[in-house]
């Protein structure tokens, strides 16, 4: 799943034990979609976004699907199943970084945020919100390097 974007060169099993140390990760509200004998088909994570400036706002990390369950709209529908549930919350900006096309994240209204916010070389951050314009004029954004 993500260890094939970011394996480092590490094991998978190397690579396991050092993303269950990351802080955020341990911070992270662990989502899946599964089937009903309870086989993973795929997996994210919504992080609280705290001190970037902004309220209202959450970070979607750690996308993936086994590759022999991709392009079978797994990740889609798990992307909008919590979409829907962070509307009912009330939040406003939902960011992540993009180590696919933008374009598979753009059909859920996710766009693509000016070359001041891209903190990463190899992925592209995104937003989906309301105020786009309003969100990037803000000299008060400051956003991490990962989510």
């Amino acid at each position: 799943m993500a260890y094939h974007a970011w394996h480092g060169g590490r094991s998978q099993e190397v690579y396991l034990k050092d993303c269950r140390l990351i802080e955020i990760n341990q911070k992270g509200e662990h989502y899946v979609l599964a089937n009903v004998n309870g086989e993973l088909h795929s997996r994210l994570i919504v992080h609280p976004l705290q001190n970037i400036g902004i309220k209202n706002s959450v970070g979607l990390g750690s996308i993936a699907t086994p590759p022999e369950l991709q392009n079978k709209g797994y990740a889609s529908e798990l992307i909008r199943g919590i979409i829907q549930i962070l509307s009912e919350q009330r939040i406003e900006h939902i960011f992540l970084y993009s180590d696919l096309s933008p374009e598979f994240y753009a059909r859920f209204e996710f766009q693509i945020l000016p070359n001041q916010f891209q903190k990463q070389e190899n992925s592209i951050c995104m937003v989906r919100t309301q105020s786009f314009d309003l969100l990037i004029n803000n000299p008060k954004i400051c956003l991490l390097p990962y989510l």
